[in-house]
């Protein structure tokens, strides 16, 4: 499993590169092991079943503490993964039978605070396990975060991937909208397209609005039905390996209604703002300045007032990462993040724009 190992690798470097020297790395925080097992993580709705990775760094044998419930499939995803010892957790109550020994669930606190008590040094991502009488403990939540918010060119290709996926069903669907059909038809055949079309889940709820309810930015799709003189915000991303998109568009047709002819000047306004946001992503900017730019662009029409959310953020394993793209951010733009640019205008019970790309900074 090339991905899986590449991104323990990154660990192992940025360890390296801050001269971190420990004996184990403990892994249970939930970000981190979402992260790290990435091709096991799909939600929305469901979570990841594992409970921690500890890794000898003497002899890089791979710990695994997974439920019960997914052992055969952490064991099949990861076969190819040398030194890889998987263990399944389960209540001893179910008298569970596996190839292995099952590890009661409530002992696996004890386990892993004993797992630290007999190492000198151990990097660790969460402190609840870890006694510091006997143990140096070594916090590298810092380099979780670094190693990732800094995306690799393997990690960057999956989310392309999963980028082309998001677009080409959305065009897809579009060709195929008719009269009377409404925005959970709509979402379905999205979904279903991506589907055909090689995604393996989806990174968020997909959002579909019409008419009036596109000035909801986060509108439930309903029985709302297209008339066939309405816009349309499609909000979608799909899953791909591991890793997501996020894309949103606006659909005008060719007979608009009247009473959303406006809306052509907005969107000419929110594609000003997003070109003078992303021609301002240089090294070393602050996001917040960054953020400053769009809200300065569509103040220049008076529009700035129906911006409501932040400019956008960071997608990786989740939809929602780190570097934050907002007004009080204190981030900067690095070298390998991928990020949202999402501008929005929204006038309330008549119409909203969003317009939304996935950038890769080099």
């Amino acid at each position: 499993m090339e991905l899986f190992e590449l991104r323990l690798n990154k660990i192992f470097k940025v360890l390296k590169d801050y001269n971190i020297d420990t004996e184990k790395i403990l892994l249970k925080d939930t970000q981190t092991l979402r992260y790290v097992f990435a091709e096991l993580y799909n939600p929305p709705p469901e979570e990841l079943s594992i409970y921690a990775l500890i890794i000898d760094t003497n002899t890089m044998e791979l710990n695994v503490y997974v439920s019960a419930l997914d052992y055969y499939r952490v064991i099949e995803t990861y076969e190819q993964v040398k030194n890889l010892v998987v263990y399944p957790v389960a209540p001893s109550v179910l008298n569970i039978e596996l190839n292995t020994k099952t590890i009661d669930i409530s002992d696996i606190k004890t386990l892993l605070k004993r797992i630290c008590k007999e190492s000198r040094k151990v990097s660790i991502d969460t402190f609840e396990i870890c006694d510091t009488n006997s143990t140096i403990c070594i916090d590298i939540r810092n380099v979780i975060r670094k190693v990732k918010r800094n995306k690799s060119e393997e990690e960057v290709y999956m989310i392309r991937k999963a980028i082309e996926i998001t677009e080409k069903s959305i065009e897809s669907v579009i060709s195929e909208l008719k009269n009377g059909m409404n925005e959970r038809t709509i979402a379905g055949l999205i979904e279903n397209k991506a589907r055909e079309f090689g995604a393996d889940g989806f990174a968020f709820n997909s959002i579909v609005a019409i008419g009036n309810n596109t000035s909801k930015p986060h509108h439930i799709p309903g029985s709302t039905s297209f008339k066939g003189n309405e816009p349309i915000i499609i909000d979608f991303g799909v899953r791909y390996n591991g890793y997501v998109s996020d894309i949103t568009r606006v659909i005008l047709p060719c007979n608009l209604s009247k009473e959303y002819e406006q809306i052509k000047k907005f969107i000419e306004a929110i594609i000003d703002a997003m070109d003078n946001s992303i021609k301002s992503l240089k090294i070393g900017e602050k996001y917040s300045y960054v953020d400053e730019v769009a809200r300065n662009s569509l103040m220049k029409q008076n529009m700035h007032r129906y911006f409501l959310h932040n400019l956008g953020h960071g997608i990786g394993v989740d939809v929602h990462e780190e570097p934050r793209i907002s007004k009080v951010t204190s981030h900067e733009v690095e070298i390998g993040d991928v990020i949202t640019i999402e501008p929005g205008i929204y006038i309330d019970r008549k119409f909203g724009v969003r317009i939304e790309d996935d950038i890769y900074i080099t």
